[in-house]
């Protein structure tokens, strides 16, 4: 039954969500990191964060590593996520959930790196297709300071239920694009 509704939902797609993009490696090594033990994924997301300009900090690559990771699965166990995100979706919009839509996962995510006051790594809160139901997602993007929004990171907490996924801006399957959080209507 799970399974029709996330097909009828988001697509058979919603079966198997986008997975990772490694810039090295890309959807193969994404896929295989995406079922990876944590050690070996907070090692690559490390990695990647480092990646980013040599401006980053080795130590803050590696702490935002490990606390993405951990609060996503965190997020998840705390809302009980499980299946598809689409699905997921559908149980807050029915009631049934509190949370575990993307916005939300999204705010939470951004909010919990905010508090960490990290020096050489900047979030912005993205989006994509906005406005548009069935359509609109929401992530974080990890810059360093000065670089363009386009050359970041994307973390999404919503796409894989309780496995952060992540992918450059460029590589992703999205449109993303820099979200002003305001208690506006209208697109940013």
């Amino acid at each position: 039954m799970f399974a029709l509704a996330a097909c009828l939902l988001g697509g058979c797609k919603a079966l198997d969500p986008p997975p990772t993009i490694a810039t090295v490696g890309g959807r193969e090594a994404g896929r295989r990191l995406d079922r990876a033990p944590e050690g070996e994924r907070i090692a690559a997301l490390t990695g990647e964060i480092r990646g980013l300009s040599a401006a980053v900090d080795p130590d803050e690559a590696a702490r935002c590593a490990e606390r993405a990771i951990r609060y996503t699965a965190l997020l998840a166990e705390a809302h009980g996520l499980t299946g598809s995100a689409e699905f997921n979706s559908l149980m807050v919009n029915l009631g049934i959930k509190q949370r575990g839509q993307c916005f939300q996962l999204a705010d939470d995510l951004n909010a919990e790196l905010q508090e960490q006051h990290y020096r050489t790594l900047v979030r912005t809160r993205a989006i994509c297709y906005w406005g548009e139901p069935f359509k609109e997602h929401n992530c974080v993007v990890l810059t360093a300071p000065g670089q363009p929004f386009e050359d970041g990171l994307v973390l999404d907490a919503w796409r894989n239920p309780g496995v952060l996924r992540w992918a450059r801006v460029k590589l992703d399957v999205y449109p993303w694009v820099p979200r002003v959080v305001s208690t506006r209507t209208s697109p940013p």
